[in-house]
């Protein structure tokens, strides 16, 4: 069986194409099976969620604004995360107790 050149180069570019994602123009032709593109950067590891340029898997992190905390589903008081259960968030500030009204 005899496959031409042009076949070749056309099954080449459907395959390449198919390997762009969104994020392909920040980080070149890459396989999302294989890898995530967050910002830019490159990382293995497919189907992982993106805290600014780091590639996580958020059943095992909390992303807060770009920082990266270990514990899944945690509650974001600025860059730091915190259970809601034992803490408030106010105006940036983690107080122990839950419930608690913010004064101005």
């Amino acid at each position: 069986m005899y496959i031409s050149s042009t076949t070749l180069a056309l099954i080449f570019l459907l395959t390449v194409s198919s390997w762009l994602s969104a994020e392909g123009a920040a980080c070149g032709a890459y396989n999302p099976s294989f890898y995530t593109c967050c910002n830019g950067v490159l990382t293995f590891g497919s189907g992982q969620s993106c805290c600014d340029t780091k590639a996580y898997k958020p059943s095992f992190y909390t992303c807060c604004n770009g920082v990266l905390t270990f514990g899944s589903g945690q509650a974001c008081c600025g860059t730091r995360a915190y259970n809601p259960s034992f803490y408030t968030c106010c105006n940036g500030a983690l107080t122990f107790g839950t419930g608690l009204s913010c004064g101005k």
